[in-house]
């Protein structure tokens, strides 16, 4: 869980926090190209990105919806969730839902299984096996003593790390079979 999204007690907590920390790095970005901008044009640019005012009605109407959806006053729905944390690459927002829900996340695995041969595969699934063998060795530390909250913070992360590289390992071994098959079937 990235900042442990346990710590929040509301969405608008994490609203506040993720929106002010991506308009302060888009206010960098956007100045370090010699282009002046205030923060609240960058909110106003967020809020009509994610569908907030009325089109037409200026930024003052994005940036009125905006603050109501960060105060609570106004709810925010599922879908508006994901546009925000798609347009400013912080998924808090989810990751605290699924908390709540008594889930816990992981990113999507991704390879470029295209560049590897067979042997790269190998070599790749052992690599990734290192990961699964870091949880294992987490979790027995953790038995042998009442562990500690760093402890149970490191666990879960290698937990994530170790179902990504599971299924990184899946992703490339199904890649494998299928190598496996075409030189098979030529070979007939």
């Amino acid at each position: 869980m990235s900042d442990n999204v346990a710590s929040y007690h509301t969405v608008h907590e994490i609203l506040d926090e993720a929106i002010d920390a991506y308009v302060a790095k888009e206010k960098a970005r956007i100045e370090s190209r010699g282009i002046i901008t205030s923060k609240l044009e960058i909110k106003a640019r967020l809020a009509r990105a994610i569908g907030l005012g009325n089109g037409g009605d200026g930024s003052d109407a994005a940036l009125k919806a905006l603050y109501r959806l960060c105060s609570g006053e106004t709810q925010i729905s599922l879908e508006r969730v994901i546009l925000l944390c798609q347009q400013i690459q912080d998924y808090r927002l989810i990751e605290f839902a699924a908390f709540r829900c008594g889930l816990l996340t992981t990113p999507r695995a991704a390879i470029d299984a295209d560049a590897l041969d067979g042997e790269d595969i190998f070599l790749a699934v052992i690599e990734l096996q290192k990961e699964t063998s870091a949880l294992v060795a987490l979790l027995s530390a953790a038995y042998a003593s009442r562990p500690s909250h760093n402890q149970m913070v490191a666990i879960e992360a290698a937990h994530k790390s170790a179902a990504t590289a599971m299924e990184r390992t899946t992703l490339l071994l199904v890649r494998f079979m299928g190598e496996m098959l075409k030189t098979g079937a030529s070979k007939r």
